[in-house]
């Protein structure tokens, strides 16, 4: 194990973890405040809470603003939460009570990862990348926390491995880490040091005819200021206000900083697929053309970025200033490239080299740097914004971040909730479950989600109904931390409870099911299913519900009721089931109500109708026995009558006549009923459209023609309405109980009213009306009994005809009958 050093702060090791076998493999410095801190001597510092560890923080960053900082002690929610924006490792003892890990493992670990950076300049390029990526490793993990993260980001941050890199060994140049795309050398030379003097003549010459010990000691003091002036390039660059303008200050600084006098960064379009010029040195505006766009894989840029690595000019690239030119360009990682230059070959050295992958490593950095900002700041918008309740648990299970919203609901403030265990919150069956699925979706579904239903723990000891949707936040390939939107259920399980106390109580019998292979398997049943079926819920849940219900030899695929079903009730079916007292006759419905990946679930509404077939069944006997055996009696009657009214004369005619015109009213009563019956039996979509007049017209005519002493008129415009011969029948019933009952010589007046929708038929005389007992009676004011009832059926079947038609029927005064009939284009 790599022994390291840790530096604690004012109050010293604290009793807490004195003894932790953990301590073998640190050096323990106590200091008295941040001003005593060899930085370069120390791995990690440690401070405790509530020991002004704000100006420790403070002033270390100032002495080392890589320096790790651990805050430990007791628990404190308001300096976990400040830690976090500050970037500081939050550690406190309650947290390490459960847990194979302690605070000095975690400490250790600390240390040891700061300690592992590699010698100053032992990895030049790696050294660099790493010092621009310090900056926001310390809140990596908040990243995916949403923008809290985003205050903690520390522009002028540089590691101590790169402040004294002017001064150490040497080593080869290797990948950057910080792009997925690398930025190395091409060659192998080993960087020259004032202890390691550059021995290359042929790849470095001298720059003047001085001694090679002075060109040494020159060399020495250009790389050293270089390296100076890098830094600073550095700092620059990882400020945030000058993130628009990153590709101009990497351009100049390959002539400020590298003395090589063109320079120009070139940023990839992914919309284009091309690398487009984004900034360029002083001397590229005023020597040289406008630079040309290239695609993704053209030319010097295109093959370098495509590559992955440096590239050298050779002799083949046009638009190059007059001279013996040189050019290296080097890949920016996704973001596009630089390339640097001179007009003189002899000024390119492998010092250049070396220093223009380094400044290629830092304009990387600060690409991805202002990427990241960027994804910050829309973070930060949406965590504002926000309105769903979200929290964030680090690896274990403590709250790194939540939503206002959320803390709102269980009466903290987010300060109070921050670092403490969700265990505070959640019920222990909850905990567990949900400790499972994350292990669940790690292992098999790292992309995916799953949701538990639980209790919320409030601050005031209350319960909330919650539904928790779980998923994984990625950290380097891992998945430390998850992620959690909790949605209340308060008003939903209110809902539930109005729906089963329905389910319950209804009498129609409901099975609610789940679909799968074998069929439509059983969850709940209602008591009347029980009642109606003869059944035990409990025992028939789990089993396919047909296999008890439905009759042999009775096909059920008819009922439509399948895994397919529209989240909508289908249309009833007439169905037969077994019953407790036989086979019965049901309308069934199904719906679907819910999709899961068990399969569809589904309600079955059974409505017994078995006593109403029975009674349409008899009624239709009753009607067309007694609608055949009446007309077959009643034509005998009005025929012997016609016999008797030719053969006899005086007051034995006159009975006869009237006989007979009562025969003849009672022969009409079976076709009036029909009538009634098929309209009652039609739906209003079955009618067809017909031209309103050509209704109209036929029944006046045919009441002129019964009735010469009656004066009939229509004013009937050319109007569609929905209605047919059926129609044209009821309009000559109104027409035939006007002129019988209006008087000698009636005036009868057919009027129309037309409106967008509809239109209003009005039949009119000049009679004395139909009793307000019988109209009560057609319109439903009165119940028909044996003394009230209307004295034919004229009128009924008018009513019925205008109703199967979706109109309406009414008075408007005693001798006035309104149709309202829809309108058709």
């Amino acid at each position: 194990m790599v022994r390291v050093t840790v530096s604690f702060v004012a109050e010293g090791v604290p009793a807490a973890i004195d003894n932790s076998p953990d301590s073998e493999a640190v050096t323990v410095v106590e200091v008295a405040d941040a001003t005593a801190v060899d930085v370069a001597a120390t791995d990690c510092v440690v401070c405790r809470i509530g020991a002004d560890w704000q100006q420790t923080a403070a002033a270390l960053r100032v002495l080392d603003p890589a320096m790790p900082l651990v805050l430990t002690g007791e628990a404190d929610p308001r300096a976990g939460a400040l830690a976090s924006r500050l970037g500081v490792e939050y550690a406190p003892y309650e947290a390490f009570t459960d847990i194979d890990e302690t605070v000095w493992s975690r400490i250790v670990d600390i240390a040891n990862a700061s300690s592992t950076v590699t010698t100053p300049m032992e990895n030049t390029q790696d050294t660099v990348a790493s010092s621009v990526e310090s900056v926001h490793d310390a809140t990596e993990s908040v990243t995916h926390a949403v923008a809290t993260a985003h205050d903690s980001v520390d522009t002028d941050a540089t590691p101590r491995s790169v402040t004294s890199a002017t001064s150490s060994t040497s080593a080869t140049p290797s990948t950057s880490p910080t792009s997925s795309t690398s930025s190395t050398s091409s060659t192998s030379s080993t960087w020259p040091t004032s202890s390691t003097p550059s021995t290359s003549s042929t790849e470095d010459p001298p720059r003047s005819d001085s001694p090679p010990e002075n060109q040494a000691a020159r060399e020495r003091t250009r790389r050293e200021d270089a390296l100076k002036e890098l830094l600073s390039t550095t700092r620059e660059l990882m400020m945030p206000s000058n993130a628009q303008n990153i590709p101009s200050i990497v351009a100049q600084a390959a002539a400020d900083v590298l003395g090589l006098e063109f320079g120009l960064v070139r940023r990839y379009d992914p919309d284009g697929d091309r690398l487009i010029p984004a900034g360029a040195s002083d001397a590229v505006h005023e020597k040289m053309v406008a630079r040309p766009v290239y695609d993704s894989d053209e030319g010097m840029p295109g093959k370098a970025f495509q590559r992955g690595e440096p590239v050298e000019y050779e002799g083949d690239e046009p638009q190059l200033p007059d001279g013996d030119p040189a050019a290296r360009i080097v890949p920016l990682g996704d973001h596009g490239t630089l390339t640097v230059g001179t007009a003189d070959r002899q000024r390119l050295t492998e010092t250049d080299r070396l220093l223009i992958s380094l400044l290629a490593t830092s304009a990387t950095a600060a690409f991805d740097r202002a990427a990241r900002i960027e994804q910050l700041e829309t973070y930060r918008a949406i965590h504002e914004n926000v309105k769903e309740r979200i929290y964030v648990l680090d690896k274990h299970g403590r709250i790194r971040m939540t939503t206002d919203s959320l803390t709102d609901e269980v009466g903290y403030s987010s300060d109070e909730v921050i670092g403490r265990p969700v265990t505070d919150f959640l019920p222990d069956d909850a905990v567990e479950t949900g400790q499972q699925l994350l292990e669940a979706l790690e292992n098999d579904h790292p992309d995916a989600s799953r949701t538990l239903e639980t209790r919320l723990l409030t601050r005031d000891g209350g319960e909330i109904p919650v539904e928790i949707e779980i998923s994984l936040l990625p950290d380097d390939g891992d998945y430390a931390e998850s992620v959690g939107v909790v949605r209340n259920l308060t008003a939903l399980e209110a809902e539930r409870a109005r729906f089963q106390s329905l389910f319950d109580r209804s009498p129609d019998a409901i099975v609610d099911t789940l679909f799968t292979e074998e069929g439509p398997v059983v969850r709940e049943v209602n008591h009347a299913f029980e009642e109606t079926f003869g059944v035990e819920g409990d025992r028939i849940r789990g089993e396919v519900v047909d296999d008890h219900i439905v009759p042999d030899g009775v096909d059920d695929e008819v009922t439509g009721f399948g895994p397919d079903m529209d989240e909508q009730l289908t249309d009833a079916i007439e169905v037969q089931r077994s019953t407790a007292d036989g086979i019965g006759t049901f309308l069934f419905r199904g719906v679907t109500y819910k999709r899961t990946a068990e399969g569809a679930r589904a309600f079955g509404v059974y409505t017994d109708i078995t006593d109403r077939k029975a009674d349409e069944r008899f009624i239709k006997m009753l009607n067309r026995v007694l609608r055949h055996n009446l007309r077959n009696a009643v034509n005998i009657v009005v025929g012997n009558l016609r016999l008797l009214e030719s053969s006899v004369d005086g007051d034995t005619e006159t009975y006869a006549e009237r006989a007979l015109s009562g025969a003849e009213r009672i022969s009409e009563l079976p076709e009036q009923v029909k009538h009634i019956e098929r309209a009652y039996q039609t739906d209003a979509t079955a009618f067809e459209t017909a031209d309103l007049a050509q209704l109209v017209e036929p029944a006046v005519d045919r009441a002129r023609r019964k009735n010469p002493d009656a004066c009939v008129t229509a004013d009937v415009p050319d109007v569609r309405v929905r209605g047919d011969a059926l129609l044209e029948t009821a309009l000559d019933e109104l027409l035939e109980n006007a002129v019988t009952h209006a008087g000698a010589e009636p005036t009868v007046t057919v009027s129309t009213h037309v409106a967008d929708d509809t239109v209003t038929l009005r039949v009119s005389d000049d009679g004395p009306g139909i009793p307000q007992l019988e109209r009560d009676v057609i319109t439903g004011y009165t119940d028909i009994t044996q003394l009230t009832h209307s004295r034919g059926l004229g009128l009924w079947v008018a009513y019925y005809t205008v109703t199967s038609l979706g109109g309406s029927f009414s008075f408007d005064d005693p001798a006035t009958v309104v149709l309202e009939l829809p309108r058709e284009e």
